[in-house]
């Protein structure tokens, strides 16, 4: 065993290092993440931590659709950062925040206008709630244009600072906003207000740009590459989190509290993966540029994400109560949930690097596929909603036929070509 661990650490020592010094950094971001997580579940109780669950469903969907803006960028980048070619980079810097500032001003209008619908959907009474929440998916939208970038460069250690600065300050206002009895609407501001701060930030790290003269001819196929990697990324985070959006809909305020805490101990198996794809999509990205075979890179990342996600689940599975009451406390009684959520998670992340993958060889065909199954899921969900324990195990049907297809549309990279 311990030669055959040694002999995939050696495929890839650049992914090895680079993936540590993003996990490091991608650890620190968790915890701190997690610690406000904890914190707002314990001073905000489960109704109205049920309330804040379901608002960052809808933050999780959105901005993690932007996700696409990000892999754009972060694809482009790549491309001309294996030419040098420094002024084609600060041109799709600069289009792509004027053009995302343009159109996400013109998507909060129309939240506005759509927020007191949602507001009785999800049963908040407060609809300045979603009103702050618009606010910040406009912030959002825009903030994944220089992420891109950085990680477009490969600049692992710089990411690691911003992505650090950003968590550490949406923990700070957040938890002074709840002290100061600003309940949820002060935790709304507060995030908006991190959001801000992280956004300037980002774009003074990439200051340096600015001594290059832009080319304002960016051979940016936008349209063709960005819509199914929006459509593959969108989908792909509905998997996990359209389900918390029905159950507050369907269930309690309580239990919608319930499965909100349940369900983000069990995205502490994506997170930690998520380190992977991070240093992984631009090195395949800049191979496939290279015409170089990156299979290798995929088998080495599926090898640790199995690795990172199967002792996390082996917890979730002998110690469920001692981590609920540690992560949540006593209120929230979800012992029997987490093992089996654990698993959910654990089998998307698997999924998970293979549509990224696939995403950064340019081959973009099979998502569309996907919005096949997260209507299955959706519907098994509406039909399947007696008990908490039913959504969950409608998600894992869901995701166990999800890797069987990504697998498939894979097979020739993983070496098991049958056809």
């Amino acid at each position: 065993m311990r030669k055959f661990i040694f002999k995939h650490l050696n495929k890839n020592d650049s992914l090895l290092k680079h993936s540590i010094i993003v996990f490091i950094g991608s650890t620190i971001v968790n915890i701190l993440n997690y610690l406000y997580q904890l914190f707002m579940g314990r001073a905000l109780g489960p109704s109205d931590y049920g309330t804040l669950g379901a608002l960052f469903s809808i933050l999780y969907i959105v901005t993690f659709s932007f996700g696409a803006i990000k892999t754009v960028v972060m694809k482009f980048t790549s491309k001309y950062y294996a030419k040098e070619d420094y002024g084609k980079i600060k041109g799709l810097f600069l289009k792509s925040m004027r053009i995302l500032s343009l159109y996400g001003i013109m998507g909060l209008a129309l939240f506005f206008i759509f927020s007191p619908l949602v507001a009785g959907f999800l049963n908040i009474s407060e609809v300045n709630l979603l009103y702050l929440t618009g606010v910040f998916l406009l912030l959002s939208l825009i903030s994944p244009v220089p992420i891109g970038v950085i990680n477009g460069l490969q600049r692992f250690n710089t990411l690691n600072i911003v992505s650090v600065l950003s968590a550490f300050l949406k923990l700070g206002i957040g938890v002074a906003a709840v002290y100061m009895g600003g309940r949820l609407f002060g935790v709304f501001f507060a995030l908006n207000l991190a959001q801000l701060l992280a956004l300037v930030i980002s774009v003074l790290v990439l200051a340096f740009l600015f001594k290059y003269k832009a080319e304002k001819d960016v051979e940016v196929k936008l349209f063709e590459y960005s819509v199914p990697v929006f459509v593959g990324l969108t989908v792909m985070y509905l998997f996990v989190n359209i389900d918390v959006l029905l159950v507050k809909h369907y269930f309690t305020f309580v239990e919608a509290g319930y499965y909100a805490a349940a369900s983000i101990i069990g995205k502490i198996i994506l997170f930690s993966s998520g380190a992977l794809l991070v240093a992984m999509f631009p090195k395949v990205s800049l191979s496939h540029e290279k015409n170089e075979d990156s299979s290798k890179i995929l088998k080495s990342t599926l090898f640790y994400t199995i690795i990172i996600s199967g002792l996390p689940l082996i917890l979730y599975c002998v110690m469920p109560t001692f981590i609920s009451h540690l992560l949540f406390g006593k209120d929230y009684q979800i012992s029997s949930y987490i093992g089996i959520f654990g698993l959910v998670i654990a089998i998307f992340s698997v999924s998970n690097v293979l549509v990224n993958y696939n995403l950064a060889i340019h081959k973009t065909y099979f998502t569309y596929l996907l919005f096949f199954l997260l209507a299955f899921e959706i519907i098994g969900i509406m039909i399947f909603h007696d008990t908490l324990l039913e959504v969950i195990q409608v998600t894992l049907v869901v995701n166990v036929i999800m890797v069987g297809y990504m697998l498939f549309i894979t097979r020739k990279e993983l070496g098991f070509n049958l056809i």
